[in-house]
């Protein structure tokens, strides 16, 4: 009986004990949190974080290079920051799927460059003999607009086209449910086309099938042909196709890139007064590549063809260290 009541008369202590407890560190709280003291804020911006100074401040990635899934702070350039530096050109390039028609139609200067991405067959539809029809169809564009698309680059625009129509393995199947590889292939079927009405031939590549389901595509070098004298030292370009099948249309009148045996993969030609440029999506990013040099090179000449301020011709420039 008395250990019974000794137990309970510790147990009630320990109740009034833990309340008491409880009391007192709630009374801490209301005190800490009335008590004024100053907090630090920091206002560092989030890209202050993994970017320096400088590199916040640059704002010339934002449009070059035109076609890129990565955002401009991945990417900082591979060069010394005095190539950076001196750039003071400016230009105003559009993706075809934003242009102003308005604008287009109403001011030749209001666009320096429009440029076009890929697509994929399934909104462009099987490869047409103009390749225009198929950008019209998988941008919604009417023939109208194409039209006056056409008559700006007559009056000294130029259309960058870095785009592709691209399929994967499961865009046709056979009445079993399969995958029906011939009959995607045969979407593909043309060799040589028109772009507006400049000649092209389509340059089609087809991965090497792995398994029923898997492929794997080959990577392509490409350099610039001596008789580019405006990419003088671009030497060593990647492409390297994703998709199943892709198919670019390439301009051969005057050659930009081209393979170990001279195959064309990217080049230009004039229309009216402006310009038509193909080329192949080629990497940029990587560190043993001419990809941005190629790039840089490319948009220096075309500004310069255009007569914008500040343009010149860029000299190869130093790596960064």
């Amino acid at each position: 009986m008395k250990n019974a009541l000794a137990t309970g008369l510790i147990f009630l202590l320990m109740i009034f004990t833990g309340c008491a407890s409880k009391n007192d560190a709630l009374e801490e709280m209301k005190k800490e949190l009335l008590n004024d003291t100053p907090i630090a804020v920091y206002t560092l911006p989030a890209s202050g974080i993994y970017a320096p100074e400088r590199w916040v401040k640059q704002t010339i990635f934002q449009e070059f290079p035109f076609i890129t899934p990565l955002l401009s702070f991945d990417f900082q350039g591979k060069f010394h920051e005095d190539f950076y530096d001196q750039i003071e050109v400016s230009w105003n390039a559009v993706s075809l799927d934003k242009v102003d028609w308005d604008v287009l139609t109403q001011n030749s200067d209001g666009y320096d460059i429009i440029y076009a991405q890929s697509v994929g067959i399934a909104e462009s539809g099987p490869l047409e003999n103009d390749y225009a029809v198929n950008l019209a169809k998988a941008y919604n564009i009417s023939p109208a607009k194409m039209e006056s698309l056409k008559k700006w680059v007559e009056n000294g625009g130029v259309f960058w086209v870095e785009s592709g129509i691209k399929a994967s393995r499961f865009e046709t199947f056979y009445p079993y449910g399969g995958i029906n590889d011939a009959k995607t292939i045969g979407l593909f079927a043309k060799e040589q086309g028109r772009l507006f009405s400049i000649p092209i031939q389509y340059k089609t590549m087809k991965s090497t099938s792995v398994d029923m389901v898997n492929y794997e595509t080959e990577a392509v070098l490409l350099h610039a042909p001596v008789s580019a004298a405006e990419l003088k030292g671009v030497k060593n370009v990647n492409f390297k196709p994703v998709s199943f099948i892709e198919s670019y249309p390439v301009i051969q009148s005057h050659p930009l890139l081209v393979d170990t045996r001279g195959s064309v993969y990217a080049g230009y030609a004039t229309l009216g007064k402006g310009i038509v440029l193909t080329t192949v999506p080629t990497n940029y990013w990587q560190a043993d590549d001419d990809g941005e040099l190629y790039r840089w090179k490319l948009l220096s000449w075309i500004l310069q063809r255009k007569g914008i301020d500040g343009a010149k011709q860029l000299e190869n420039p130093k790596l960064r260290v």
